[in-house]
């Protein structure tokens, strides 16, 4: 006896086995997909980014698991500033700055994270122990201001848990946007490895001196993004008692020296100080 729908049962059965095998696969990279935004999100919530955007999170991630194990020096390594308003609030990331062991005020970082946000602030170690929640913040119990425009000084208490309320009030900073016409620019040389990515030295593009504190700034390759305020660097032509603070970026077409071509922009700007007095 011959089955006359034999060949349309097989290819009814090839055709359900083809739209079982698609739907696993469409459920297999979904779950793969949910997994990943999950992990990401783990990973923000632990960095204190919530209130960011997911390009700048995925960035702060990013520096955090490819920063080297090893510090580029022994007397010093990145921290991030934290900040909330009140001890009931969630800490939030707001900075970045650089713990001195040898020297006090320990922490080196930007004046405009503190001018104008009063609250309680904290610093944390910048390690993949803050992804697993075992990077203690400690903290700030006082600032220092050195008078050199965009930088502040900050004593901590790692042996506290006590997070005393600081008001620092807002100050007119220097902005290359309104005075940038009015300066002469140099042209730098060297390299400056920023503490929290050292293994991508940023090339030194030029410098400036303002009269406001007699503040020396430089200006490098690429630039730095939301809550790298702060961030210390190691120019490799400065003194060993120097580093460079990150403080923002400039978002220029290109400046032009005499008998030059004009540099493009984007910039990341930040001043020179020297720690040793």
């Amino acid at each position: 006896m011959v089955c006359t729908d034999c060949p349309l049962k097989n290819m009814n059965t090839l055709k359900s086995f083809r739209a079982f095998a698609l739907l696993t696969i469409f459920a297999t990279i979904g779950f793969a997909s949910y997994a990943v935004h999950r992990d990401e999100q783990r990973k923000v919530h632990a960095l204190g980014l919530d209130h960011v955007t997911t390009e700048i999170a995925r960035r702060h991630i990013a520096i955090v698991e490819e920063m080297p194990t090893i510090p580029v020096r022994d007397d010093m390594f990145p921290v991030h500033i934290m900040f909330r308003e009140k001890g009931s609030d969630a800490w939030m990331l707001w900075g970045t700055g650089t713990y001195l062991k040898n020297y006090e005020p320990s922490i080196i970082t930007a004046y405009h994270l503190f001018g104008g946000h009063p609250g309680e602030f904290g610093y944390r170690t910048i390690s993949r122990r803050i992804f697993t929640g075992e990077e203690p913040i400690f903290p700030i119990v006082a600032v220092f201001d050195p008078l050199v425009n965009d930088s502040i000084l900050c004593s901590a208490d790692e042996k506290g848990n006590k997070f005393p309320r600081i008001s620092v009030p807002e100050r007119v900073l220097w902005r290359f946007k309104e005075h940038g016409s009015t300066i002469t620019f140099h042209q730098a040389f060297g390299t400056v490895r920023l503490l929290t990515r050292p293994q991508k030295p940023l090339k030194l593009l030029f410098w400036t001196e303002v009269e406001t504190g007699g503040a020396r700034y430089c200006f490098f390759e690429g630039g730095t993004t939301r809550g790298e305020s702060g961030t210390g660097g190691i120019v490799d032509t400065a003194g060993e008692k120097s580093l460079l603070v990150a403080l923002r970026n400039v978002e220029e077409t290109g400046i032009k020296f005499r008998n030059t071509q004009p540099i493009p922009g984007p910039y990341g700007v930040g001043m020179i100080l020297n720690y040793d007095k």
